[in-house]
């Protein structure tokens, strides 16, 4: 939930989603990536594990666990059967990685929740570019393990590069970090280090949509939860998410910071709108629907936000 900055308009009723039924999909966790050579989490392991999650929530048969529910993990990873019993997943995804120089070599697996047995296993030696198509190799090695049907159009979109720039993408992994860690501690100096880490980053490739979009879902929760200059800050989510949609209209979160940013200025059904179009494009996405029943909720339509909530209940 972004905030609870109280603007709330009936004058243009939005319009009626109903609910999907509870889903036959593939549910899994994506484990942190943990660092082997290193006492503490790094935070690449985290950001690039957040990066994968929201590379596979794209997929409408697939439903991944969001980021927060297994950060417990970063430190030590627990055995994957029990993890998949904890988070009510049928596969774990788990990653370890150790630096070398210029290359960092990660090994990967994907495990049955059930059995503990290993669906394929894989390891990637990643110098400095390799780094760029590496969450695509693992979106497509999930689909592939786990057998998902996927159309044309989400086979591309999970095979297509964020960026072509390196620098900007470790910026964008560092700041998917500092996302997670502000949803831990709801400080504002997370919010702070990432919007600099994103201003840089688009300001090496202009045509970085996910940076975009993660840029203004920073300043949406600077602007619902922070008081200095709020208007402002959701003038500026806005205004990257804008940014974000210009150059893919497909993005999820480009499309659920937009809904943010709207129903956080009053204007609900904009906002309602918005995140219809993010449900409808990524039915799993429970960032997504948790934004739909926020607005419901702040357009006094209590009805269809508890059928959101209880939708996202049935995902998570």
């Amino acid at each position: 939930v972004y905030g609870v900055r109280n603007y709330i308009s009936r004058t243009h009723p939005p319009e009626a989603v109903q609910t999907a039924p509870k889903p036959s999909v593939e549910t899994m966790a994506v484990l942190p990536f943990r660092d082997i050579s290193a006492a503490t989490s790094d935070s690449w392991g985290i950001g690039m594990t957040d990066a994968i999650i929201s590379r596979l929530t794209s997929l409408q048969n697939l439903a991944v666990r969001p980021t927060t529910s297994v950060l417990k993990d970063a430190k030590e990873a627990p055995e994957p059967v029990e993890a998949a019993k904890a988070l009510n997943v049928e596969s774990v995804l788990e990653g370890t990685y150790q630096r070398s120089s210029d290359v960092i070599r990660v090994t990967v697996q994907l495990i049955d929740g059930q059995t503990g047995n290993t669906k394929w296993s894989q390891r990637y030696d990643l110098h400095s570019a390799d780094i760029l198509s590496f969450e695509d190799q693992i979106a497509t090695k999930v689909v592939e393990g786990l057998k998902i049907e996927i159309s044309p159009t989400e086979q591309k979109s999970i095979q297509q590069l964020a960026t072509t720039n390196v620098d900007a993408y470790n910026d964008y992994l560092q700041a998917r970090f500092y996302l997670n860690e502000y949803l831990v501690s709801s400080q504002l100096e997370s919010i702070e280090k990432g919007k600099t880490l994103l201003a840089h980053a688009v300001s090496l490739d202009k045509n970085f949509a996910e940076a975009y979009a993660l840029l203004a879902e920073f300043y949406v929760f600077q602007g619902a939860n922070f008081l200095d200059d709020a208007a402002g800050n959701l003038k500026h989510a806005e205004a990257a998410a804008q940014s974000a949609l210009k150059i893919n209209p497909h993005s999820v979160q480009g499309l659920t910071a937009l809904g943010g940013a709207y129903t956080e200025q009053g204007r609900v059904g904009e906002g309602i709108r918005a995140v219809r179009q993010a449900v409808a494009l990524a039915p799993n996405d429970e960032n997504a629907w948790q934004n739909l029943g926020y607005s419901y909720y702040y357009a006094g339509l209590n009805e269809l936000s508890e059928k959101a909530y209880r939708h996202l209940i049935e995902l998570n």
